[in-house]
């Protein structure tokens, strides 16, 4: 009796070791599955799959619709071909107050849109389109890229749902005339097709000229059949608009610089991971960098050199310090017109230092 008792006991004990050892190997297996699947999670951290819409004014083939695709095509290569940015050339889905506008209300994802256009947000907006507000080229990127231009972002996302990502720098604006302008006197009187904003209208009176509005895309064929003189563009955008064709003269004013802003609507910028943003963020840093060191100011050039051979008289201004000088009332009156801005006023001019 006693030693089938022991007997039983040694067999239960033996039966017991196995059971612990057992379950001490499932036990493992489960902590080796779940180190697994955490080891996994971090080297498979693949980016999701998201489609956006870029939407843009300008030609296809355009320096900025090449920006827009080289954008396109590096958040795609980062992403492993997972975040796609469809771009849209020509007005395609709206011209800029549309764009601008679907950015708000969420039906455009992403637009190459004017910052000064955006004024249905904030009074200050335009604010760097004040004449011969920059010095240079240099004087721009100094600003956008420092509290001006975070400024206008921050005042902008606080009015609307657009998001502001970067900015582009075009080359300045120059006069295109049918008649030959190398000082005040020349441009006196003449009628110069004008958007329709108090800006360029109140520019054009204070320079003694006759401000005519347009739509922009009116302006050639009002040039051509005389009705206006001429009007205000970058060199690039006077190739895009055929003006060596209907003028003869462009005089070198400066009087503006062209800025343009990649933004995207901010519901959609915040529901984008944080590996989607870094991508998308990258690839506007790095590809804005480029264009505006680099490839902007040659286009610029190359363009003035076009409109040269294609036979448009390049003149310079000989009294420049007298352009300045006419419109320089309106900075106060914009500071009337726009409260708050003096700020913004203050932060250009602190980045011509």
């Amino acid at each position: 009796m006693y030693k089938r008792n022991n007997w039983s006991f040694l067999v239960f004990m033996i039966l017991g070791i196995f059971i612990i050892a057992g379950c001490s190997s499932n036990n493992n297996g489960n902590s080796d599955n779940d180190t697994n699947t955490e080891g996994n999670n971090a080297t498979t951290d693949e980016v999701e799959e998201v489609s956006i819409q870029l939407a843009h004014h300008h030609a296809a083939g355009s320096v900025l619709d090449n920006l827009a695709n080289d954008i396109a095509e590096k958040v795609s290569n980062s992403s492993d071909g997972n975040m796609t940015i469809d771009v849209f050339p020509s007005g395609q889905l709206g011209e800029e107050m549309e764009l601008i506008e679907g950015l708000d209300i969420g039906t455009v994802d992403m637009a190459m849109v004017s910052p000064s256009l955006m004024s249905d947000f904030g009074d200050v907006f335009g604010v760097d389109t004040l004449p011969f507000i920059f010095e240079d080229t240099n004087h721009v990127s100094n600003a956008f890229n420092g509290e001006f231009g975070d400024n206008l972002k921050e005042i902008l996302l606080d009015n609307s749902n657009i998001n502001m990502q970067g900015y582009i720098i075009f080359g300045a604006r120059q006069m295109f005339t049918t008649e030959k302008v190398e000082n005040l006197d020349d441009f006196k009187g003449l009628k110069i097709r004008s958007p329709e904003a108090w800006m360029w209208s109140r520019m054009f009176e204070l320079l003694k000229a006759n401000p005519t509005p347009i739509p922009f895309g009116e302006a050639y064929t009002a040039i051509e059949n005389n009705v206006v003189s001429g009007m205000e563009v970058p060199p690039s955008m006077a190739i895009d608009l055929n003006l060596d064709e209907v003028v003869d003269n462009v005089a070198l004013t400066d009087h503006m610089y062209g800025t343009m802003s990649i933004s995207i609507n901010n519901d959609l910028y915040q529901d984008l991971s944080d590996a989607q943003k870094k991508i998308l963020d990258e690839a506007i840093n790095e590809t804005l960098e480029h264009y505006n060191s680099e490839v902007i100011p040659k286009d610029e050039e190359e363009k003035l050199q076009q409109l040269e051979e294609n036979g448009v008289s390049i003149n310079e201004v000989t009294d420049i310090d007298e352009w300045k000088n006419s419109v320089e009332q309106m900075y106060d009156e914009f500071k009337e017109r726009a409260p708050g801005s003096e700020e913004l006023i203050d932060n250009i001019f602190s980045a011509a230092n």
